[in-house]
């Protein structure tokens, strides 16, 4: 069983990391989907345009913008990460950490 991992975080920063986690959930198919949860270890830049994760695109902002590197550290992003997965587990997705290159996701 899961701890309340979420809680860890302030809300605003799980809004976040909840909010990119969604746009990064394939779309809903027969098949499993994927999630890819980047850390922005360095920083991430998303521009405005239609849903392209791997382009680093989103129809969310109207201007381009510069996401601060993830400032929480491991444990922190290791609760989030197990908490998402135990949130999206039901949905035959999978939650993961490493870029998968061009697999499609949003």
């Amino acid at each position: 069983m899961v701890n309340n991992a979420c809680v860890r975080v302030n809300s605003y920063v799980a809004a976040i990391i909840c909010s990119i986690a969604a746009l990064a959930a394939a779309p809903p198919a027969p098949a499993a989907g994927l999630i890819y949860v980047n850390r922005c270890a360095a920083g991430c830049t998303v521009t405005p345009g239609f849903d392209n994760a791997i382009a680093g695109k989103s129809s969310i902002p109207i201007s381009t913008s510069n996401l601060s590197a993830f400032a929480h550290g491991d444990a922190v992003f290791s609760d989030t990460v197990i908490c998402l997965r135990s949130l999206f587990a039901r949905y035959d997705v999978n939650v993961i950490t490493a870029n998968p290159g061009a697999v499609a996701r949003r």
